[in-house]
C-alpha cells in the first residue's frame, strides 16, 4: 500500500524521507529524522516502534544493518513489517518480512534507498531509485522527483491519497515536515506544490527560531 524513498544529500548533509501510499496519513505515521543521526521508515502495518529502536541503535553507533536488524528481531509480527534506515554516511539497510503482500521490494542507488509494497510490479521502486540518482538540487526536489517518478511508473494500482516529506539538517528538529494526510487527486502533486510554497520560508524558518527579530518578522512568524 506504500512506497518511499530515503535519501542523503551529499552537498549538503541533509538527510530525508518520501513516502506516498493509498493509506491515510502516511507522512505522520511512517517516516522518522532524528538529525545528527540518520532517518528511518516503516511501512506495511506501520509500527514506529521500529523507527524508533533503529534510530537509537544508530545513535548508539551501530551500522544501518545492525541497527535495523536488532529494531525488528523478536518484534511481535515482525513477518508483517517492511523498513528501511539510511545513516549520516548515506549507508541503507532495508527489511522485508515474509509476509508483506503484493509485488514488493527494495532498489538502492548512491545515497539512497527505495522500497514498496502492494506495487504493480518491483519497477516501481526500481523508477522511484533511478529517478534519485538522476535528478539534482535540494533534496526535497529529489525525493518528490523519485516520487513522482514511481507514481508514474504505476505505483500502487490504485488510487494514491497521502504523502509526506520529512528532512533533518543541522537543526535538532527537522528542517521540513510537510504532508498530504488525504487527497482525492494526486498527493504527490499535491505534496509537490506545498513545497513550493513553503520552500521559500524553510531559512527563514531555521532564523526565526534561532535569532528572532521583531523588526524582521513583522508578525510574519508563526
Amino acid at each position: 500500500m506504500t512506497f518511499s524513498i530515503l535519501g542523503r544529500c551529499e552537498a549538503t548533509g541533509m538527510i530525508g524521507v518520501a513516502v506516498t501510499s493509498s493509506w491515510i496519513a502516511a507522512g505522520s505515521n511512517c517516516p522518522r529524522v532524528r538529525p545528527g543521526v540518520g532517518a528511518a521508515i516503516a511501512q506495511h502495518y506501520t509500527d514506529p516502534r521500529v523507527t524508533s529502536a533503529a534510530l537509537d541503535a544508530l545513535e548508539r553507533g551501530d551500522d544501518p544493518a545492525t541497527a535495523l536488524g536488532d529494531a525488528v528481531d523478536g518484534l511481535q509480527g515482525r513477518d508483517m513489517k517492511q523498513a528501511a534506515v539510511i545513516d549520516l554516511q548515506g549507508r541503507t539497510a532495508v527489511f522485508h518480512g515474509d509476509a508483506v503482500t503484493g509485488a514488493f521490494g527494495d532498489a538502492a542507488v548512491d545515497q539512497a534507498v527505495a522500497l514498496g509494497n502492494s506495487l504493480v510490479g518491483q519497477a516501481v521502486v526500481r523508477a522511484v531509485a533511478d529517478a534519485f540518482a538522476a535528478s539534482e538540487g535540494h533534496l526535497a526536489d529529489r525525493l518528490l522527483a523519485a516520487l513522482g517518478a514511481g507514481a508514474d511508473a504505476g505505483g500502487e494500482g490504485r488510487p494514491l491519497h497521502s504523502a509526506g516529506l520529512l528532512i533533518g539538517a543541522g537543526e535538532t528538529w527537522p528542517r521540513i515536515d510537510l504532508r498530504i494526510d488525504w487527497s482525492d487527486g494526486s498527493p504527490v502533486e499535491d505534496l509537490a506544490a506545498l513545497w513550493e510554497r513553503y520552500r521559500v520560508h524553510e531559512e527563514d524558518q531555521v532564523r526565526w527560531a534561532v535569532n528572532p527579530s521583531f523588526d524582521d518578522l513583522k508578525g510574519s512568524a508563526t
